[in-house]
């Protein structure tokens, strides 16, 4: 999973016109959301109690969950860095760096939704409901 990392930040660097050389090494921006993920779990973990046959059936699909929208996450934080850099944009780099937020933002949402269902024929509605909220909070 980290060489996909490595590869859509290094595409992210090299082809968007509004990124350049204030990007912070791929390492940082991984760390950083290994880091953000990490605490999204002990979060879950801390608000809802499973079974352990729960248990087992959800983390199983929260990792896949968790791997979709780590690449998903690391594309945001790439653009978010380079546009609070304070970086001058051109008009077109500008409307390009929204229509890749944005577009980042629906995939999410998409992920998002993909998953919830899976996880509602894993879960009570009660728990499903808790943790979905619980995932919104930590975004």
């Amino acid at each position: 999973m980290r060489t996909v990392l490595y590869i859509v930040i290094l595409l992210l660097y090299f082809t968007s016109p509004a990124l350049g050389a204030e990007t912070p090494v791929a390492d940082d921006i991984i760390h950083a959301v290994d880091s953000m993920m990490m605490e999204k779990r002990a979060e879950i973990k801390a608000r809802i109690s499973l079974t352990e046959s729960e248990s087992q059936k959800f983390w199983s699909v929260y990792d896949n969950f968790e791997d979709e929208m780590r690449a998903v996450t690391t594309k945001i934080m790439v653009l978010m860095i380079n546009v609070y850099a304070g970086e001058s944009f051109t008009d077109e780099q500008a409307d390009a760096i929204i229509e890749q937020l944005l577009g980042a933002h629906t995939d999410s949402f998409k992920i998002q939704q993909k998953y919830s269902q899976k996880f509602q024929t894993i879960l009570p509605p009660q728990k499903t409901v808790q943790f979905i909220g619980t995932l919104l909070r930590a975004e």
